[in-house]
């Protein structure tokens, strides 16, 4: 029986102490603590293990060793996500400028959910006011892009830096998709979903602008 998130890992991956002491920069006192329970799992360890093995953050930090073990993308975890973890870790923390938009895509469509949501129970200035919370400190631990959003009022906030960021991510992401769509029929895996890509007809008819 493994009692921790860590020492399943570890098993899944099939490594010795010292080789999984290597791949994290720590010492195989520190694996070993780390397995047993004696020594907490911290957020900067989980996302150093995420970077070497692609294992989910949430997975090990919720400490339950009996939950099945998942990808920081979902999908049931196994030693082949690790081996392609090792080969993609070169870009893991600087991924291209698509591949943000696709994320910044995900997020403001889960935000409006979420908003959509609080307004129906009456409670959206709530959700609204810890949501910009969560952002402040996400901005104040990683910094923030400002060509791409520096606002210096409320109402420039509120709208006009706004919208000039929803533009530049919408023709972001019409590129992106005219890419995919160029590769031609057949299917792709996408954070473990199946999608079907099929090509434009190649004269398309004009299109009212979104």
């Amino acid at each position: 029986m493994k009692r921790t998130p860590a020492a399943v890992l570890r098993a899944t991956l099939g490594i010795k102490d010292f080789e999984m002491a290597e791949l994290l920069g720590c010492s195989r006192a520190t694996i070993h603590s780390l397995e047993s329970g004696r020594l907490r799992m911290s957020d900067a360890m989980a996302r150093r293990m995420f970077h070497e093995t692609e294992i989910s953050p949430e997975w090990l930090l919720a400490g339950v060793a009996d939950a099945p073990p998942r990808s920081g993308y979902g999908e049931p975890y196994t030693k082949a996500i690790f081996e392609r973890a090792q080969a993609e870790k070169a870009f893991r923390g600087r991924p291209s400028r698509d591949w943000l938009m696709v994320e910044a895509l995900e997020c403001i469509a889960r935000l409006v959910a979420i908003f959509a949501s609080a307004s129906e129970r009456g409670e959206y200035f709530m959700a609204s006011y810890k949501a910009r919370k969560a952002i402040d400190e996400l901005r104040g631990e990683f910094g923030q892009d400002t060509a791409l959003y520096s606002p210096t009022t409320f109402a420039e906030a509120s709208i006009t830096q706004g919208l000039a960021v929803l533009e530049k991510v919408r023709e972001r992401c019409a590129k992106f998709g005219e890419e995919i769509a160029a590769m031609g029929e057949g299917t792709t895996t996408f954070r473990g979903f199946q999608v079907k890509i099929t090509n434009r007809p190649k004269k398309a008819g004009k299109r009212k602008r979104d």
